[in-house]
């Protein structure tokens, strides 16, 4: 126990500090602590906190600061490895890097609604280096809702007592961009695609299956007799089955089963296409193959879209094809439901029937009157 006299190099102030321990483990641990610019303060501030410490009641400052939680990268870190369900793709990881600037560093328990606000407009105004231009509404929308679904699981986890963002007011949902091929387009790419990319591109668009989940695919995963491909990727909606259409069966007949490789698609030396780095390698020669074929506003997920809109095309319902794709909601569904034009028009003519049938009855009434 002590009171040590300091001098301020900087201006000469006379400042006193206390130094005394706590009872914190088997010798206790040192405290030294501001106690003023008076040897009386320092005394009363001495005397105080020795009080404290026989009490029991003394906090020590530290404990105060580890007990403030994790910072918002370390729980992001603890999310990315424990959310439940394998991810269907990078969207989490790389949506979250782009949230880690604004809150690196910061106890999770400190983000305020306030703070949520602030990243809202900077999100919607700041210019993006790389764009030159301000992030799109539905790209601000995505990191929203990551952000939102990272506070929620810290209130679930018993990180928060109650999420920030619950009640964040966020941009209106641009429209879904739902750009497909034609069945002419799609066999302009197959024509001028790689040898190795065109079975990939055959199967995306005969499946409705994502790059992730095509690369992915095992042996294993085809069941021949029932007819069915079981996706290996954990989404919201759980494992699916996909119907293996007449296509799909040729496209697997002709691949040849790698010995060092339970994978359907690999390359000549057995090694897959199921890293980050491969995935971006077939996706920049899809998009080198749609260009050469004269299409500039198509990647590999517009053969997703492809799918769908040419299952709707030919009388599908939307919830056949939400089972299909492994749309969670129906909504994510409903982009495609301008193609149905066909089953508009019945919805139309059961109306026209219903009156017509209303009406017969109407005339028959007043005659027998």
């Amino acid at each position: 126990m002590a009171i040590v006299e300091r001098v301020r190099k900087r201006d000469g102030i006379r400042t006193y500090y206390i130094d005394f321990r706590d009872k914190k483990g088997r010798k206790g641990r040192r405290v030294r602590e501001l106690a003023g610019t008076t040897r009386k303060q320092a005394k009363d501030l001495l005397t105080l906190r020795l009080g404290e410490v026989r009490a029991g009641t003394y906090v020590n400052p530290r404990d105060v600061e580890d007990n403030r939680g994790p910072t918002f990268d370390e729980f992001a870190k603890r999310f990315l490895r424990d959310h439940p369900g394998e991810r269907r793709s990078n969207h989490y990881p790389t949506v979250v890097k782009r949230i880690l600037p604004y809150f690196e560093g910061m106890p999770i328990r400190d983000i305020s609604r306030a703070d949520l606000d602030r990243l809202r407009v900077r999100l919607l105004t700041e210019t993006v280096p790389k764009l030159r231009r301000p992030l799109s509404t539905t790209s601000v929308l995505k990191i929203l809702r990551t952000l939102h679904r990272v506070l929620k699981m810290a209130v679930r986890w018993g990180v928060l007592e109650r999420n920030p963002a619950a009640e964040m007011e966020k941009p209106p949902a641009g429209r879904p961009k739902t750009r497909f091929l034609t069945p002419e387009e799609f066999r302009s790419v197959e024509a001028v695609a790689l040898d190795w990319l065109r079975p990939i591109l055959l199967m995306a668009v005969a499946t409705g299956m994502r790059l992730k989940e095509v690369v992915s695919l095992r042996w294993e995963d085809l069941d021949r007799n029932a007819g069915v491909i079981h996706v290996s990727e954990d989404t919201k909606t759980g494992r699916r089955t996909v119907p293996m259409s007449e296509t799909v069966r040729q496209i697997l007949a002709r691949q040849v089963r790698h010995v060092l490789s339970p994978m359907v698609f690999v390359k000549a030396d057995g090694s897959d296409y199921t890293s980050e780095a491969a995935r971006t390698w077939i996706s920049q020669a899809t998009k080198r193959a749609m260009l050469k074929a004269g299409i500039e506003d198509a990647s590999f997920h517009t053969l997703r879209h492809t799918a769908a809109a040419w299952m709707v095309q030919e009388g599908a319902t939307l919830f056949e094809v939400q089972n299909v794709l492994g749309h969670s909601t129906p909504a994510m569904t409903q982009r495609y439901g301008h193609l149905q034009p066909d089953h508009l028009k019945k919805a139309i003519g059961a109306l026209d029937r219903k009156l017509s049938t209303s009406k017969r009855r109407s005339t028959s009434k007043k005659a027998s009157e």
